[in-house]
């Protein structure tokens, strides 16, 4: 399951250098990745707490 989410975010973050071109797309596309690590924290957080 780890391993699938791994590979997931590796073609995510090809796109977002595909897409890096692109200005408005960047920033964008920034907003969402820090958005999605700032969960993928707290999420890891949690479970530690738990």
């Amino acid at each position: 399951m780890l391993h699938l989410s791994c590979i997931k975010q590796r073609s995510d973050f090809i796109d977002f250098i595909s897409r890096a071109k692109n200005p408005a797309l960047f920033a964008i596309d920034t907003a969402i990745l820090i958005q999605k690590i700032t969960k993928q924290k707290l999420s890891e957080f949690l479970k530690r707490l738990c």
